[in-house]
């Protein structure tokens, strides 16, 4: 459990969750960059990443090195990154329909959650 690994607890840094194939976690850190502590578990398919809470908390390099690669979601950071931040990757409009779709078919008065994980959902 990630509340394990000391460097991730506490602290006032943004924690992602980064799930790739283990083949590529190594490059998928490498383009995160500097300034980031990793901690690699399935093989290296999932990572846990912690950086600096300034600014988006590093939402544009988590979400630009896992393009293609697998998705991330932001688990923890301070309450500004959290309300500027959206904790998935915005969906493409094709899939944002379906997604609305799927909710609003089984939760038809929008009353479970509505926009915990997509603003509109």
């Amino acid at each position: 459990m990630i509340r394990n690994v000391m460097p991730f607890t506490g602290g006032a840094r943004a924690l992602w969750r980064i799930s790739v194939a283990p083949a590529r976690g190594h490059e998928v850190a490498a383009a995160i960059g500097q300034g980031a502590e990793y901690f690699y578990d399935w093989a290296g398919g999932l990572i846990w990443a912690a950086l600096a809470a300034e600014n988006d908390g590093g939402t544009a390099r988590v979400r630009n090195a896992v393009a293609g690669n697998g998705h991330a979601i932001l688990i923890r950071a301070p309450a500004a990154i959290r309300a500027a931040v959206p904790v998935f990757a915005p969906q493409e409009a094709e899939l944002a329909a379906l997604t609305k779709r799927v909710k609003e078919s089984f939760d038809p008065q929008g009353v479970f959650g509505p926009g915990r994980m997509w603003a509109g959902v």
